[in-house]
C-alpha cells in the first residue's frame, strides 16, 4: 500500500483495527509492522517522485515510468521541448530543416574530474533533426578540428527519454536542464561558476545597457574605441595638411 497524506495514514490504520477487534494482538502487530514497511517504501517513492519531477534523478538512479511521466519525458519530442531543455538551433548550410543541438564537452570534463577527456565544450555533442515520420535523427557532433568536422549518426529516436538517458550516458552526469544554457549541458561546478560570473558588476552593467537596448554602456561610449574607419585616416590626413584646424585652435 502506499500513504501520502496524513489522513491516509490514520485510515489505513484504522482499517488494520477494525480487521483485528477479534484476533490475537500478535496478528494486529504484526500486520502493523508489515504497513509500516510499506508505508515507508510508498513516502520514499513519493518523494524520489517529486524529487525526479523537479530536478531529476539523483545521480546514478534508475528512470522509473512514474519519473518519466512525471516530468513529461514519455511525450514525443518536439522544438518547444528542445528549446526549454537548452538546445539551440543550429541550422547549418546545404540543412533542408531546422537542426537543434547542445554540447556535451564541459559536463563530460568535469564528470573526469581532471579533464583529460575534453579540452573544449564542443569536442563532443547532440545534434538532431526532424524526420517526416515523427521520429528524429540524431547524430553525434564533434567540432574539434574546425567546424562541423564530424557527424555519426546514431539511430532515430522518437521519445524524450531515449535522448535524455543518451545524454546521460555521455557526460555521466544526471538529467538537470536547469543547468543547461546557450546550448551546453553544463555540470554542477560549471552551473555555479556560471553564475557566479553573471553576479560579477562589470556584467551586470553589460546586462544592463543590452535591456535598454544600447549595445555600449554610457561610460564606455567613446568613438575612438574602434578601430580607425576610412573617413577618420583621411581626416587626420586633412589635419596634418592644415586643411582642418583643431578645436584648441579655434575650430568650431
Amino acid at each position: 500500500m502506499t500513504t501520502e497524506t496524513r489522513e491516509d495514514i490514520l485510515e489505513d490504520l484504522r482499517a488494520l483495527r477494525r480487521k483485528h477487534e477479534n484476533t490475537p494482538t500478535g496478528d494486529l502487530l504484526g500486520d502493523v509492522l508489515t504497513w509500516m514497511v510499506e508505508a515507508r517504501r510508498g513516502l520514499a517513492q513519493a518523494a524520489a517522485n517529486a524529487e525526479a519531477a523537479a530536478h531529476g534523478p539523483a545521480n546514478g538512479a534508475i528512470w522509473n515510468d512514474q519519473m518519466v511521466a512525471a516530468m513529461g519525458l514519455s511525450l514525443p519530442i518536439d522544438e518547444e521541448w528542445l528549446k526549454a531543455s537548452g538546445f539551440k538551433w543550429a541550422q547549418l548550410d546545404r540543412q533542408p530543416s531546422r537542426h537543434w543541438m547542445v554540447w556535451l564537452g564541459d559536463a563530460v570534463r568535469e564528470n573526469q574530474g581532471d579533464g583529460r577527456s575534453f579540452t573544449s565544450y564542443e569536442d563532443v555533442g547532440i545534434e538532431v533533426a526532424a524526420d517526416y515520420n515523427g521520429e528524429w535523427f540524431c547524430w553525434l557532433r564533434s567540432d574539434a578540428a574546425g567546424l562541423y568536422h564530424r557527424f555519426i549518426h546514431i539511430r532515430h529516436l522518437k521519445y524524450r527519454i531515449e535522448l535524455v538517458r543518451l545524454i546521460e550516458a555521455i557526460t555521466g552526469q544526471p538529467w538537470t536542464p536547469q543547468q543547461h544554457a546557450a546550448g551546453n549541458v553544463l555540470g554542477p561546478k560549471g552551473f555555479a561558476h556560471m553564475e557566479r560570473w553573471a553576479r560579477r558588476a562589470d556584467v551586470q552593467i553589460q546586462f544592463d545597457a543590452i535591456r535598454r537596448g544600447a549595445s555600449w554602456h554610457d561610460m564606455e561610449r567613446d568613438p575612438n574605441r574602434a578601430g580607425a574607419r576610412a573617413i577618420d585616416l583621411w581626416e587626420l590626413i586633412d589635419r596634418q595638411q592644415g586643411k582642418i584646424k583643431n578645436k584648441a585652435e579655434g575650430a568650431p
